[in-house]
This record gives C-alpha cells, sequence and structure tokens, in this order.
C-alpha cells in the first residue's frame, strides 16, 4: 500500500511554526488496520485457488433472486455461499480479491478482520495510524537515548502516583514529546 500526503497551500493563512513535509510512505512488511468487522467465511469471503474473495453478498443474492424462480431461490438461501456460488458461477461479484501468499494456507481461518477502506473500497492507512507510527519511532530514539535506567524510573514513578487510566501515560508522554503552555505539542495530540 502507497500513501500520499500533499499539504495544502497555506499562503491565506498565518506563518506555522512547524515545517511542513511532502511524503510518500509505503509499507515494507504486512499491515493491517481494522475497520472492527470481522468477515465470516462462506457468509462475507470465499477462498478460490490462491485468492481471498470478499463478496458483494447483497449482489450476489440479488442476482439469484432476479435470475431464478422462487423455488430454486429458497433452496439456495440456505446453502452455505461457497456452494451458491459454485451452483450459479456467480464468482464474478466480488467486492475485491487478495492474493493468498505463496506457501501460505487458508485452513483455520473462519473469520477475518476486514481492513479500512475509502468510499471507494481501497484500502488505506488512516493518518492517526500514520502517527501513531512516527511518534512510536521517536519514543524508541528517546529511550534508547537515555537509557533503560531512566524508562525504569518514570514507569515506577507513573506507578506510583496510580493515576486514572487514560491518563497514566501523560507526565511519561510530556516528558518525551515536551510541554506545551496552553495547548499540546503536534507530537502530543
Amino acid at each position: 500500500m502507497t500513501t500520499s500526503y500533499q499539504s495544502p497551500s497555506r499562503s491565506a493563512t498565518p506563518a506555522s511554526p512547524f515545517t511542513t513535509f511532502d511524503v510518500t510512505v509505503r509499507a515494507v512488511t504486512p499491515l493491517h488496520v481494522g475497520n472492527g468487522i470481522e468477515l465470516i467465511r462462506n457468509l462475507d469471503f470465499v477462498t478460490e485457488g490462491n485468492e481471498f474473495v470478499v463478496l458483494d453478498v447483497e449482489r450476489v443474492y440479488g442476482q439469484l433472486f432476479n435470475k431464478l424462480p422462487e423455488a430454486q431461490w429458497l433452496q439456495l438461501a440456505n446453502l452455505p455461499l461457497s456452494r451458491v456460488l459454485n451452483t450459479t458461477g456467480a464468482r464474478e461479484l466480488a467486492k475485491y480479491r487478495l492474493p493468498i501468499a505463496d506457501g501460505a494456507s487458508d485452513e483455520g481461518y473462519e473469520g477475518v478482520r476486514a481492513h479500512i477502506r475509502d468510499g471507494f473500497g481501497r484500502a488505506y492507512m488512516p493518518a492517526s495510524s500514520l502517527k501513531g507510527a512516527i511518534r512510536t519511532a521517536f519514543a524508541t530514539a528517546f529511550a534508547a537515548e537515555v537509557g533503560q535506567e531512566w524508562v525504569d524510573d518514570k514507569l515506577r514513578e507513573v506507578i506510583g502516583r496510580r493515576p486514572r487510566r487514560e491518563f497514566a501515560a501523560q507526565a511519561l508522554d510530556q516528558d518525551v514529546f515536551g510541554r506545551c503552555e496552553g495547548h499540546t505539542s503536534e507530537l502530543q495530540s
């Protein structure tokens, strides 16, 4: 997946204290950003040879309903989707297809988590995920620079204060990314 970001023109706005970069991101390892939906085998997807086929279920059953007599449609409605597709040849009604890696098996996968997609059905990486990756890289570099002992001391300090869960990392976050009066820094937000 490649994600490109072109910053908007800032000619009509005051000068920003931040530097803006145009970047292209290319995933070099497997990447999954889920949308919270689990796809179920033979209901939402089937595997065909070396492809994972996510079906447009509404189109599949809509086509069956329009093409077949009612008695046959009712019979097919109770079958697993893979059998329905074999019976009707409706595999061309896929939302999308993904290759299954050479040597990988689809055995044991009764459900898979769907990747987040835009309105056109294209997978994408949200800016918040990219920002999280950048923050993690900065925090890891910072921890390597200050040493494990400093990190352990800070963690003991946080645990000793017993803050509310949602604020537990706030002090550590400010030590790593800095403090800004009245607002958070770009890396803190």
